[in-house]
Order: C-alpha cells, then structure tokens, then sequence
C-alpha cells in the first residue's frame, strides 16, 4: 500500500491516468495534484480554482487532465508544463463531474443543479445544455463504441 500525502484539506476525487502510472487528485484545497507510483510526493499542483476542486478526468491521450471546481468552471492543465491551458464557464453551479468523448474532441460535464454540459475542446464553447435530472449529477460518461 502506498500512502501519498500533499493536500491540506479533504480529497473529494482521485482519477488514474489510462495506463495507469499516474493519478490525480482533487480537493477541499482548491488544488489538484499529480501523482505518480514511485513517489510520495505530488509531481505537480495544478492552482487556478476558486474554492474547492469537485472532480478531475484524464484525457484519453495522458498529456491533459480536466478539472471541475466549486467556481463553476472547468479547467484544462497541461501535464508537461504544469499550466492551464483553457478554462470553461457556463456552468451555474459546482461542476461535480466529467468525461471525455472516445474521438478526445468533446468533453461533457455534469453539475448541482442537474445539468450536463457538452463542450467543444478545441474551443473552450458550450455546444448543448442537457438537462432532466432532478437532483446533482454525480457520474458523466460516454458510451465506449460512439453509438448508441
């Protein structure tokens, strides 16, 4: 078992990069980390939100993580360089969940209030507002085949 220790407050999510060395970790401390399973040391912290970091994805080509916070944004990092690469507003209320499409050029969000948001990547642009849940979407994602 391997403990890492870095965040100052509450982890609210931990995501493992899609070939599994890395993982990244959100918090109560508006940060997210990157971590790797040879240390027990965060690699990168990745500062931006305004309030506490609900969620976090990696994108499908490992280079990228998403993440979603309290302010009501998304945020792209860029993992090499540690920076943030675009930011995402239209959200109303805290962005609790996320996923990326399997072509890696659509990212949806899900949030409080019960709406999921579908987002351009290459444009930081909402393309579709879903919305018919009741309550706070807690789980986004995309069928594996694209279809139906």
């Amino acid at each position: 078992i391997l403990s890492m220790r870095g965040h100052t407050h509450p982890v609210w999510d931990v995501a493992w990069s899609p070939e599994g060395f890395y993982l990244a970790s959100t918090s109560y401390d508006s940060t997210a980390r990157l971590w790797s399973i040879n240390h027990h040391y965060p690699l990168r912290i990745f500062v931006g939100h305004q309030g506490d970091v609900e969620c976090v994805k990696f994108h499908p080509n490992c280079n990228y993580i998403a993440t979603g916070g309290a302010d009501r944004t998304i945020r792209l990092w860029d993992l090499s360089a540690g920076s943030q690469v675009r930011v995402f507003r239209g959200h109303r209320t805290p962005v609790t969940a996320l996923a990326f499409s399997p072509e890696n050029d659509v990212l949806i969000s899900g949030a409080e209030n019960g709406e999921v948001l579908v987002w351009d990547l290459a444009t930081s642009k909402c393309l579709y507002i879903l919305n018919g849940h009741a309550g706070a979407v807690h789980s986004v994602d995309f069928s594996a085949s694209g279809g139906d």
